[in-house]
């Protein structure tokens, strides 16, 4: 976040969970199961991508799949790995992701990878399809505050770029601001 050239919250924190970690390994040894990997986030991917690197599944065997992306900051990190994006949808939210998926999608498992506050908007679109899916929940994200002194005030600007940002900045700043504001 930055407000006037002051940067009051960095949300750039990234925690894999074991139970994550685990779960995701699991899957990467079974690669063959699933049609479509589904990245939330490019936080998402680029953890993906370290935990993959240290099970040692090489990335050419993430060429089998389909990927869907949601945005194109997520997109843009996938092909700078070398990695096809298959599907984006032209809304960025995860509902639209899988109502685009639930007419793409083949009889194979969509393996999703997201973060533990993410949203679960998508779930009951692909159950009411009848997609089969798994769901890693692989990290955490955390924000946390530069400037412990300041507190944006009326005629700073706030500017946040992402779901978790305004989750941290509102966890943050929670109680310093009445109802007016």
């Amino acid at each position: 976040v930055d407000s006037g050239h002051l940067k009051l919250l960095e949300d750039d924190r990234y925690e894999i969970t074991e139970k994550g970690k685990a779960a995701l390994k699991k899957a990467l040894h079974h690669l063959s199961d699933y049609g479509w990997i589904v990245f939330a986030s490019r936080n998402g991917f680029r953890l993906f991508l370290q935990v993959s690197d240290e099970a040692g599944i090489e990335r050419k065997r993430l060429d089998t799949l389909k990927i869907a992306a949601i945005g194109n900051g997520t997109a843009s990190a996938i092909t700078a790995e070398g990695l096809h994006v298959d599907r984006v949808p032209c809304e960025y939210t995860s509902l639209h992701l899988a109502e685009d998926l639930t007419e793409r999608a083949d009889d194979k498992r969509l393996l999703i990878i997201r973060a533990e506050a993410g949203s679960e908007e998508m779930y009951p679109v692909l159950d009411d399809a009848g997609a089969k899916y798994d769901v890693v929940t692989l990290y955490r994200s955390y924000g946390e505050l530069m400037d412990k002194g300041r507190i944006p005030g009326q005629g700073d600007l706030v500017a946040l770029a992402s779901a978790s940002g305004v989750r941290s900045f509102f966890e943050i700043f929670r109680g310093a601001y009445d109802s007016n504001t």
